[in-house]
C-alpha cells in the first residue's frame, strides 16, 4: 500500500498520499532495531503494528514474530524501503548505510568468488543451553553451516543504486540464457551501472526524514508504545520481545533526557528465540497514574543489561 501510495503522489502531486506512505514506512523504521559493533539494523517478521494484535488475556502476540527463518522477505522489504528514501521520506543516508552493513558486515561471509550469506538476525544472543542442547546445536551447524540462523540469507539486490560491492557481488552473479537472466543483466547494465553508485535521492522534490532515535541493544528485538497518541481514557500498551531472558527497567522521560516518576516497570522478562517467547507488555495510562499534567512529546525507555531502546510518544 505505501509504494502504491508513493506512485499515486508522483502521479497526482496530492500530499495526502505522500502522508499516508510516510506513515506506513515510519511504522517500519520504528521497529528496527540497531546493534552499534558493526553500525547495523535488523527488524522482525510481523510485530504487532496496534493493541489488536495482542492478546491481553492470554498477554502474548497474535503472530509469530522473527527474522523469518528460511524465506528472505527482508530482501523485499529492502527494495520497499529504498523506494522510500528515493522519496524523500523516512529514511536518511545513515540508515540505508547501516543496511548496507547488515548485508555485507553480518550476512556475508565476505568470499566475493564464493558468497554465502545467514540471516540478519545471526549474531544476536541466544538463550542459555544445556550441555546436551548445546551439542546438538553445534552438530547441526557444523552439518549446515547456514543453519545457524536459517537460510534466508541473500544478497540485497535493492540495495544496488548504493554501494559498489553489492553491485560487483550482483554482478558477478548474472549468468544463465534464460528470458529473465537476460533481461536483468541488461537492466542492470543498461539502467543501475550507467549511474554511480551514491546516495542520491531518484525522486524526491522534497525531503522529510525526521530522525528516529537510536540506541544500541542487543537482546529486545523490539520495543513499541501502540497507539503512540496516548489519549485521556484509552489504554496504550508498552510491549517489547526479548530474546534472552533479561532485567528489564521501563520508564517515561522528557525530551531533555530527564526520567519521570518511578519507573512503570521493573523485573524479569522471559526471553526466547522462538516467534511467541519472550513477549512482555502492559496497559499504561500515563495520564491517571502520574500526578502531573502531561501534554506533548515523551520518550519511553526500555532498559536491559546490554543497553536500552527509545520509543517517542506523544501524550495529549
Amino acid at each position: 500500500m505505501a509504494l502504491v501510495c508513493l506512485k499515486l503522489y508522483r502521479i497526482t502531486g496530492q500530499r495526502f498520499y505522500r502522508d499516508k506512505a510516510r506513515k506506513i514506512f515510519t511504522f517500519l523504521r520504528s521497529r528496527m532495531q540497531y546493534v552499534a559493533d558493526k553500525d547495523y539494523y535488523t527488524w522482525n517478521y510481523w510485530d504487532p503494528f496496534g493493541p489488536w494484535d495482542l492478546n491481553v488475556e492470554e498477554g502474548s502476540a497474535r503472530h509469530w514474530m522473527n527474522v523469518h527463518g528460511y524465506r528472505n522477505y527482508q530482501a523485499g522489504e529492502v527494495r520497499q524501503l529504498v523506494e522510500a528514501y528515493h522519496s524523500g521520506i523516512v529514511f536518511t543516508e545513515k540508515d540505508i548505510q547501516r543496511i548496507i552493513n547488515t548485508n555485507l558486515k553480518v550476512m556475508w561471509n565476505g568470499d566475493k568468488a564464493a558468497p554465502k550469506y545467514v540471516n540478519s538476525n545471526a549474531e544476536l544472543p541466544v538463550p542459555p543451553m544445556t550441555e546436551e542442547e548445546r551439542k546438538a546445536r553445534e552438530a547441526e551447524i557444523a552439518a549446515n553451516p547456514l543453519s545457524k540462523e536459517g537460510r534466508a540469507g541473500t544478497l540485497w539486490t535493492g540495495l544496488l543504486d548504493f554501494d559498489p560491492t553489492i553491485r560487483e557481488l550482483y554482478a558477478a552473479g548474472l549468468g544463465g540464457g534464460n528470458a529473465r537472466a537476460q533481461i536483468a543483466a541488461a537492466y542492470y547494465n543498461n539502467v543501475t551501472a550507467k549511474r554511480p553508485a551514491g546516495f542520491d535521492r531518484h525522486h524526491a522534490a522534497a525531503v522529510d526524514v525526521p530522525q528516529w532515535p537510536v540506541s544500541d541493544c542487543r537482546s529486545l528485538t523490539v520495543a513499541a508504545v501502540m497507539p503512540a497518541t496516548v489519549k485521556r481514557g484509552v489504554p496504550s500498551y508498552v510491549f517489547c520481545k526479548a530474546r534472552v531472558p533479561v532485567e528489564l527497567e521501563v520508564g517515561l522521560y522528557d525530551a531533555d533526557g530527564k526520567q519521570l516518576g518511578s519507573p512503570m516497570y521493573k523485573g524479569k522478562v522471559e526471553g526466547g528465540t522462538d516467534g511467541h517467547a519472550g513477549v512482555f507488555f502492559f496497559e499504561w495510562r500515563p495520564q491517571e497514574t502520574l500526578n502531573r499534567p502531561l501534554k506533548g512529546a515523551y520518550i519511553v525507555r526500555w532498559t536491559v543489561p546490554d543497553g536500552h531502546r527509545d520509543f517517542p510518544v506523544t501524550i495529549q
